[in-house]
Parts: structure tokens; C-alpha cells; sequence
């Protein structure tokens, strides 16, 4: 019966509109046939044929839909903190839709892609989880980056760790699926991870799941998680939420966007996006982490070297066996690149903030 009144709930949230003058009303009305359905039910001998009480029970527990569904219209929003993983990811059986800058969740927090993998083998639904990044080389993203006082290749490096996070996810899912000793689990492991870039300036970042969601605003010199954001318990929000999700998921060409939103391949046939992610191929995932805390910031010139080395490795220019990271006493943080003899054949240094 939850079950039933859950999917009911999830199917008209998109339709039902209630004018609050007459709510009050309609919520009085529906108890009362709830009220006079159950005693009625009550009151039936066994002798009645069962399949008059499943009609009995089905209308019932459509009421109840109906009821819940009329209260939760009326909701209002409530002001909270950004959820952290672990609370909103409760609320997710079927649909987890984040759209963010760099989506903090998966760069900066170790076990929100455990926890997402773990949600693909509690139940049998198929899963669909999307993600909307904004496009690291759009003018947006600068924009972005400006307004929060970030360095945008700090900002760059963020995306290409929650891109690898994400990629993880889905291998991860993957290799489960195509295990013949896992058979047994296929039929949990149903659905899809999928992740766009979009490069139009965000107003507020989403987390929306099939149940509820949050909505946080970007505002000036402060990240997204550092605002405070509304938990959508109103109906209609909610419905006007998720619909501007999937608006900015299917984002064509137009005025305000260049490019659309796009996949990963359409961003690797870009030269900047294809250099990019030679990043990630070659720098390990605690080297990207350090980069991400480097004492200063990095500048236009120091990312552009990253780049040549990512580059000179990919292409086969220099033998390099090794790319290690350390401070110096005074807390800069030194990467160099050595070849079997533990020679250094590159070397790029962050310098510290000046007091």
C-alpha cells in the first residue's frame, strides 16, 4: 500500500494545482470519505466476496494519495543547510538529479560514490542518477569563478576530479553487471550514470531526488555550499525544479549558450577539453589533491605547464617513470617529474602566500 500511494504520488506530481482558498475544504472532504470508507470496510462480514475488500483497500489507499498529495502542495519550503550526501541520498529509490559548478559532493568527499554504488544494489528499480557540471572552459565558468574569488584552474582541476569520481561510478557498476560470479546481482545493478556540461551562468545549484530536493543560490564570494539552501516540500516547486533541471539538461544552441549542454565526448572533441583530461589520465588522484591545495593559487602559466606535461607524456616526448609532489620548508609545493635514474626532467613550483 505505501508503495502504491509513493508511485501515485511520484506520477501527478507534475499535474495537480490546488488553490489554496479551497484547500481547507478538500482536505476536510477527503478525511470524511476516508473516515466513512473505513468504517465501512470494518463493518463487512467475511462472507463478502474478497475481491469487494481489494476494491475497498485500493480506493483507500488512492485517498490517501490524494490527501498526502493536497497536503504537500500546501507545504512551504523550509530554509536549511546544504545537505550533506548522507542525508539526501536517503530520499533516493529511483531518480538523483545535482546540478552545481563542480559538484563539491564528488571531488571532496571520499564516500558519496561509495554510497551512490551501494544505492544500485538495495532494491531492483532501474536507477537513473544525472549530473550537470558547468562547462570548465565556457565563458560562464570563468564568470563563475570570478564571482566566487576562485582561481578558475583551481576550479578546473575540482571538475576533473568529480569527472573521474563519476567515471569510477560507472566502471564500477559496470564490472558488477559483466561478473558471471555476481549473476545474482545484475537485476539491482539496473540503470544509468550519466553526467552533461552546460555554459549558461547558473542562478542556484539543485539536488533533486524522487522524492524531495534542495536549491541553494550562488552568491557573491561564496561557493555553493556555503549559502543557505531551501528544502522544495511544495508540490508544484518541486515539479518547476525538476522540469528546469531537465531544461538545462537537454539545452540546445541558442542566445545564451554556445555551445548546448554536452557530453564528455562532445567536450573531448574540443582541443581545450581533450588536453584537459590528459590531466587526469596521468596525474594520480593525490597529486590532484595537492594541486587543489596549493599554498597560493595557480596561475594561468603554471596550469599551462601541468598541461605540457600531461601532453609530453601522452605524445611519448619524454620518458617520465615517476611525477612526485612535496613542500619545501617554507610550504611551497614542489611536483617534479623524473625518469628511471630519478633524474628531475621537469619541475614546476607553487609558491606560498606572502604574509
Amino acid at each position: 500500500m505505501i508503495l502504491l500511494e509513493r508511485n501515485l504520488l511520484y506520477r501527478i506530481r507534475y499535474t495537480i494545482k490546488f488553490d489554496n482558498r479551497y484547500l481547507l475544504g478538500i482536505i476536510t472532504a477527503m478525511v470524511t470519505c476516508v473516515w466513512f470508507i473505513s468504517m465501512t470496510i470494518f463493518k463487512l462480514d467475511n462472507s463478502i466476496d474478497p475481491s469487494g475488500k481489494a476494491a475497498y483497500d485500493f480506493i483507500i489507499g488512492l485517498m490517501i494519495t490524494l490527501l498526502i498529495s493536497v497536503v504537500m502542495a500546501s507545504l512551504k519550503n523550509v530554509v536549511t543547510e546544504r545537505p550533506p550526501p548522507n542525508k539526501y541520498l536517503k530520499y533516493v529509490h529511483y531518480d538523483l538529479n545535482i546540478l552545481g559548478i563542480t559538484l563539491n559532493d564528488l571531488h571532496a568527499r571520499k564516500d558519496t560514490i561509495k554510497d551512490m554504488k551501494e544505492i544500485f544494489g538495495k532494491n531492483t528499480h532501474t536507477k537513473c542518477f544525472r549530473f550537470l557540471l558547468l562547462h570548465p572552459y565556457s565563458s560562464a565558468f570563468d564568470e563563475r569563478a570570478m564571482i566566487e574569488g576562485k582561481s578558475k584552474n583551481i576550479l578546473r582541476i575540482e571538475c576533473l576530479k568529480s569527472v573521474r569520481s563519476l567515471d569510477n561510478l560507472k566502471h564500477n557498476i559496470d564490472l558488477i553487471r559483466n561478473d558471471p560470479i555476481q549473476e545474482e546481482k545484475k537485476d539491482y545493478y539496473k540503470g544509468s550514470v550519466e553526467y552533461r556540461f552546460y555554459d549558461v551562468i547558473p542562478g542556484h545549484g539543485m539536488i533533486i531526488t524522487d522524492e524531495t530536493g534542495w536549491v541553494g543560490p550562488f552568491l557573491y564570494k561564496k561557493a555553493g555550499t556555503q549559502t543557505k539552501w531551501f528544502q522544495i516540500l511544495n508540490l508544484r516547486a518541486y515539479g518547476q525544479y525538476l522540469s528546469e533541471f531537465d531544461e538545462i539538461w537537454e539545452l540546445k544552441k541558442n542566445g545564451a549558450s554556445l555551445r548546448g549542454t554536452i557530453t564528455k565526448d562532445d567536450l573531448l572533441k574540443e582541443n581545450e577539453g581533450k588536453e584537459l583530461f590528459l590531466i587526469s589520465k596521468h596525474f594520480s588522484e593525490e597529486l590532484l589533491d595537492a594541486l587543489l591545495n596549493v599554498p597560493k593559487d595557480i596561475s594561468d602559466f603554471q596550469f599551462s605547464e601541468i598541461l605540457n606535461i600531461a601532453k609530453d607524456i601522452d605524445n611519448n616526448k619524454i620518458k617520465i617513470k615517476n611525477i612526485k609532489y612535496s613542500r619545501d620548508n617554507v610550504g611551497a609545493l614542489i611536483i617534479q617529474c623524473t625518469n628511471e635514474k630519478n633524474e628531475i626532467l621537469k619541475e614546476i613550483k607553487f609558491e606560498p602566500k606572502l604574509a
